[in-house]
């Protein structure tokens, strides 16, 4: 006699399948509606880079980190950009450098940094009182690294 075969279309695993399914149409509708934000409702400025972290390639997890800003209406706006490991050398991204940004004008969380399409121009933030961060600890590591910065270029 043969193995029974187990039935693993249960209860359980259906609602596991179409909750996995509904989580990625939900995703894919946010993704769009972005899109059309960008595309309809956008107006175009200056991003000007202020700290990378660029990452080895170790395992499928890593990413490399950008942390830029914009000016906006006064207020000084820190974004976080995160792509695939290689892209800062590989689009030989440095501190300072300025690249086209698309922002959504409903939301400024709504962006699309052009990495192609550098900018020569360079906006110091430093001009500006506002500044608007995505969290408290966003705030910190741009200041403790600007801290420093600062302190090992007066040892030099």
């Amino acid at each position: 006699m043969g193995r029974k075969k187990k039935n693993i279309w249960t209860k359980k695993n259906i609602i596991n399948v179409i909750l996995f399914f509904g989580i990625i149409v939900v995703l894919l509708k946010i993704n769009i509606y972005d899109k059309k934000k960008l595309a309809n409702d956008s107006f175009k400025t200056v991003g000007v880079i202020e700290k990378l972290h660029p990452k080895k390639p170790i395992g499928k997890r890593s990413k490399d980190v950008i942390y830029f800003y914009f000016i906006k209406n006064d207020i000084v706006y820190h974004k976080i950009l995160t792509k695939t490991v290689g892209v800062i050398n590989n689009h030989k991204i440095k501190l300072n450098d300025c690249f086209e940004l698309k922002v959504a004008n409903s939301s400024n969380s709504i962006y699309e940094l052009n990495l192609t399409k550098r900018i020569d121009t360079f906006i110091d933030k430093k001009l500006y009182q506002k500044h608007d961060y995505n969290s408290f600890i966003h705030r910190n590591k741009i200041e403790r690294y600007i801290i420093n910065s600062k302190s090992n270029k007066d040892k030099l």
